[in-house]
């Protein structure tokens, strides 16, 4: 796992963070934010949900794991853990056959039982 960030100084004090590069953005913003008001060095290391899932699963510990609700119950058989809040939502863009774009959220929450349109249909 390459991808990894180091907010303050490194060191066995600084927290260790473990995140699905999905919410690398969102991870990074709230880390800096805590480093801000806090003077916590923190250390992210980033990566797929795979990776994360194995290396919690190898043993390796961390302060911080921030993975999708998918990976739970693996995360959990590897290691107990608390129930995890709902801290954000993640919208999702699709590109449409003919290149218009929607959003799959909004179209779920209006059509939750019937197709969003015919050209997703077709795609």
């Amino acid at each position: 796992m390459a991808d990894e960030i180091i907010i303050g100084t490194s060191g066995p004090q600084a927290i260790r963070i473990l995140s699905a590069s999905a919410v690398r953005q969102a991870i990074t913003a709230a880390a800096q934010a805590f480093h801000d008001r806090t003077g916590a060095s923190l250390y992210l290391q980033f990566g797929t949900s795979g990776a994360v899932e194995q290396r919690i699963g190898a043993g390796e510990t961390f302060a911080v794991v921030a993975a999708s609700l998918a990976a739970l119950p693996s995360l959990h058989e590897a290691r107990p853990l608390g129930t995890p809040p709902p801290i954000g939502a993640s919208p999702l863009a699709l590109g449409i056959k003919g290149g218009a774009l929607w959003s799959a959220s909004a179209c779920l929450r209006r059509h939750a039982t019937k197709r969003c349109s015919k050209s997703a249909a077709t795609m």
